[in-house]
């Protein structure tokens, strides 16, 4: 008895045998680097990579570019409200302009305090 033959799938061009999509010259050269780290380190790293919602691999590559890979989501709240306050505190520097000084500086007293409040709770967030 004979069995039927199967249709063959043509090959797409810019595929491999087998189906799979062939690298570009740029993948191509990407390449790997294996790191041994004290416990202690990675898991610090992976608390970090953690917050940002980031891999683990995203945070080397950004640390070894010397930059900060991310703010975590506190940090850019944080960051919202000191923005916010700022526009608040020019809104109100155009009132004591356009009015009189003495009718905003309780209202600029406690922007500024808040503000500094805010300020002073980030740069202790980012150590």
């Amino acid at each position: 008895m004979d069995t039927p033959e199967l249709p063959r799938k043509r090959k797409r061009i810019g595929q491999a045998v087998g189906g799979r999509p062939r690298k570009t010259d740029a993948e191509r050269q990407l390449k790997g680097v294996t790191v041994r780290l004290t416990t202690e380190r990675y898991e610090e790293l992976q608390g970090y990579a953690a917050e940002g919602g980031r891999s683990l691999a995203h945070v080397v590559r950004a640390l070894l570019n010397g930059k900060l890979p991310y703010l975590t989501t506190q940090q850019e709240g944080l960051l919202r409200n000191i923005a916010t306050m700022s526009n608040n505190l020019n809104q109100l520097a155009k009132k004591a302009h356009q009015s009189c000084f003495e009718a905003v500086a309780n209202d600029v007293q406690q922007e500024v305090e808040r503000l500094r409040e805010l300020l002073n709770y980030f740069e202790k967030s980012r150590d």
